[in-house]
């Protein structure tokens, strides 16, 4: 489950755990194991809470003693040891966060207040790129990234109608305060980058609309259980000489009662091992449909409109056939009428072969009426997938002579050429600049952002190298600082050699202020690239890379 709670006051896992383990016992419509109980992956500790009955003493009545003294000794009395833990947690305070106000020159519509709505997914997507580059171009490494905090309507003096949007900026919480730019120069940069002639933006924004709350510290909070006290009673030996009387001498003892509260911790520890995935490219033609140039744009409302349309529809009859089915990603459209390219994941223990891949896909053309598929031009990792679709032999017709019947039987062949492309693998790691989990979510608006950065760098400069370069295309985020995984395809009869392509990418890198590129990172196919650039690698970074060969390797 999500549970949330107001930022200002968010319980500890403690508090959040106790809840739900002290309900345990008064629900009986379902039942809650206590010390299953996890917060963000984690255990969640708990205090369960023991109380020992007071021991009960009947009054004595005793009997009038003989004339002779008696001594009573009572046993020594022990108080028994009692120990409480003392725990205590620091949580790290979060990154400081610049937070931007202006006016966008896009109508308002009632659906940008749903975060969950297409309009608001689709120009989130836009602003956060827009953000993202303009920052990480002035600040570096220093900044962090950009995200949407609300859209709302932009009043202005003289019409209403415009979309207000306040922005985050994250700054590395490794930073100094003298280091996180101050309000005017936020503003500043935001307002030279919107003003300059040349930019190619695709969103508008009033620069005189630009507003800059300062930074945004979140001070540390330390969560503290009770101290640790130890206490031992000193031992009592009480000697009793009873007065003989002739009446009977009563004897009452007040009961005592003893409260000891152990705090118990359930530690529950949750072994989590990565699963491999081989990913493969299918592609498949939509005849009759028309390709407008919007599809070559990822964050366009056309490119995602079409894509979740695809995967919405595909990812189900894929996932009922193959129980090793993980996931279906469409990763570019190109003309002709329209060519769908899309990554399709299985587990690595249990990939089906090219022909029930593709069987799949066309047995179920003749059921989808959202788009076209045409059997004949669905490919594999740019090869042809074979598919069993049957075959209809017309009946042969038979001329009738009076000494010899021939059958006549005529078989038309439709044949369909498509480009073989070949699929490499490239990576690269990006030191200094901070992975965040959003990263891992190939539908969050800093996943597209950085993708389509990288992407809008990374495409003409490869176009341009190379006549048979055909795309480059991001397909996953890891940490450490942050490693870039790309999927790069060149036409199958001229694919130009590791150490080509490796070079492109390092000579690049100088060049490159959005994005940090390490050119001793530089692989592909996960074995590492040598390439003409000078450099040193540290003991510590060839085991971490070596370690990342491996685990790509599963990609593949």
């Amino acid at each position: 489950m999500n549970i949330g709670f107001a930022s200002t006051s968010v319980p500890n896992a403690t508090q959040i755990g106790n809840i739900l383990a002290d309900a345990a016992s008064n629900i009986t419509a379902f039942n809650i194991e206590p010390a299953s109980i996890l917060l963000d992956g984690a255990p969640a500790p708990t205090i369960a809470t023991t109380t020992t009955a007071a021991p009960t003493t009947a009054a004595t009545t005793t009997p009038a003693p003989t004339t002779a003294a008696t001594t009573t000794t009572a046993a020594p009395t022990t108080a028994a040891l009692t120990t409480a833990t003392t725990a205590t947690t620091t949580i790290p305070a979060p990154p400081p966060v610049v937070v931007v106000a202006a006016n966008l020159e896009e109508p308002f519509v009632l659906a940008l207040s749903d975060q969950n709505s297409p309009e608001f997914r689709v120009l989130e997507i836009r602003v956060v790129t827009v953000y993202d580059i303009i920052y990480s171009r002035k600040f570096g490494f220093l900044f962090i990234r950009s995200f949407v905090i609300s859209f709302g309507a932009a009043v202005v003096r003289t019409r209403v109608g415009g979309t207000q949007v306040e922005m985050g900026l994250e700054f590395n919480q490794t930073a100094s305060p003298e280091e996180i730019p101050q309000a005017d120069a936020v503003a500043t940069t935001l307002e030279e980058a919107i003003s300059n002639p040349n930019n190619n933006f695709n969103i508008s924004v009033d620069v005189s609309s630009i507003q800059v709350i300062p930074p945004i510290a979140i001070p540390t909070s330390t969560t503290t259980s009770a101290a640790t006290t130890t206490t031992r009673a000193a031992t009592t030996n009480t000697t009793t000489t009873p007065t003989t009387t002739s009446a009977a001498t009563t004897t009452t003892r007040a009961a005592t009662t003893n409260t000891t509260t152990t705090p118990t911790t359930t530690i529950t520890t949750a072994t989590t091992i990565a699963e491999a995935v081989t990913i493969r490219q299918l592609t498949f033609r939509s005849v009759g449909e028309t390709f407008t140039t919007d599809l070559q744009n990822r964050l366009s409302a056309a490119f995602i409109a079409r894509a979740s349309l695809i995967e919405t529809t595909l990812n189900p009859i894929y996932q009922q056939q193959f129980s090793s089915f993980r996931s279906l990603t469409v990763i570019l459209f190109s003309n002709g009428s329209i060519v769908n390219n899309m990554n399709i994941g299985f587990a690595s223990t249990s990939v089906p072969n090219a022909t029930q891949i593709g069987n799949i896909l066309a047995d179920a053309a003749s059921n989808i009426t959202a788009f076209n598929i045409e059997p004949a031009s669905i490919l594999l990792d740019g090869a042809p997938a074979p598919t069993t679709a049957a075959t209809t032999t017309a009946a042969p017709t038979t001329a009738a002579t009076t000494t010899t019947t021939t059958p006549t039987t005529t078989i038309t062949t439709a044949t369909t050429i498509a480009e073989a492309v070949t699929i490499r693998q490239l990576t690269f790691r990006s030191v200094g600049e901070t992975f965040t989990t959003d990263l891992q979510n190939r539908l969050s608006a800093a996943f597209i952002a950085r993708a389509s950065l990288i992407e809008t760098m990374l495409n003409p400069i490869y176009q341009q190298q190379f006549s048979s370069f055909r795309s480059l295309t991001v397909i996953l985020f890891s940490n450490g600082s942050i490693f870039n995984i790309m999927n790069i395809g060149f036409v199958s009869t001229s694919v130009p050699n590791a150490t080509q392509i490796g070079n492109i990418l390092a000579d690049a890198a100088s060049s490159i202020t959005a994005f940090n590129i390490e050119p001793a990172s530089i692989l592909l196919d996960g074995a590492q690239v040598s390439n003409g650039v000078c450099h040193k690698m540290s003991l510590i970074t060839a085991s971490f890379l070596v370690l990342l060969s491996r685990l790509l390797s599963s990609f593949q």
